[in-house]
């Protein structure tokens, strides 16, 4: 290592590989909505920025929910606070902090 090089906090290869070793352990979130089971998308394996974009019920559908499970999940009669419920629970089990006043509440 050259002397003036800095000192490094932080790997993100090392960090990618820890957090695959975590995917093991950790269930997925899945919901039931009658017979059906849809399995969500681990946001673990989410990039950052779509993250940070997630603030509407759209967003949740287009990058948490599986595409075949999408459509299915549109034509169901879900109320604002069961919906609501459910995306918290999602946020909850991944860790990812409280919606609050925006995505830079999650960073």
């Amino acid at each position: 290592m050259a002397a003036n090089a800095p000192k490094v906090h932080f790997n993100v290869e090392l960090a990618e590989a820890e957090r695959a070793q975590d995917a093991k352990k950790l269930e997925p979130y899945a919901v039931q909505i009658g017979d059906r089971v849809i399995t969500m998308t681990d946001a673990n394996d989410l990039d950052w920025k779509v993250l940070l974009e997630i603030e509407h019920p759209v967003e949740f559908l287009k990058f948490c929910v599986p595409a075949d499970d999408r459509e299915f999940l549109r034509k169901q009669n879900i109320s604002g606070y069961v919906f609501n419920e459910m995306i918290e629970g999602y946020t909850r089990h991944y860790g990812l902090g409280s919606k609050g006043n925006g995505a830079a509440s999650r960073i």
